[in-house]
């Protein structure tokens, strides 16, 4: 175990703000990669179409990972114009208190603008995860 947090500080206090973080522009394609538990990679790529933007959401979303995807998605709620924010959580493997909280805080940010936020793909375990925070009373499933 101990050798899993060093392995995850020394990654982490190697980068500028806490995470590791590569942006790729291309068109209204975002790649992110950041550092989460172990040393895992969390991915989002983005792409707005018809009003929907949507957010691919890859690896773990855990509290090392939760800042770097919540200035991405708050970013993208700043400067693109859209009414419904979908989460496609479809190859997140793993997502702690920290994600919730993600979740929670962004569908605040959408309600005061009215907009509205919603989350597809889930597996068993983030379907579970949402259910038991409560998530579905004020966020939609696709």
């Amino acid at each position: 175990m101990s050798n899993i947090v060093l392995f995850s500080s020394a990654t982490i206090s190697n980068k500028s703000s806490g995470f590791a973080a590569k942006v790729l522009f291309k068109d209204l394609w975002k790649n992110i990669d950041s550092v989460g538990r172990r040393g895992v990679q969390v991915k989002v790529r983005m792409e707005e179409k018809n009003g929907v933007l949507v957010a691919w959401l890859s690896g773990e979303l855990d509290h090392h990972a939760a800042d770097s995807v919540r200035q991405e998605l708050d970013s993208a709620m700043n400067i693109r114009n859209f009414q419904k924010l979908v989460l496609d959580m479809s190859r997140l493997t793993f997502m702690d208190s920290s994600g919730i909280g993600v979740i929670l805080g962004r569908y605040k940010k959408l309600k005061d603008r009215g907009r509205r936020l919603a989350v597809r793909g889930l597996s068993e375990k983030m379907d579970r995860i949402m259910r038991l925070a409560g998530l579905y009373a004020v966020v939609d499933r696709e």
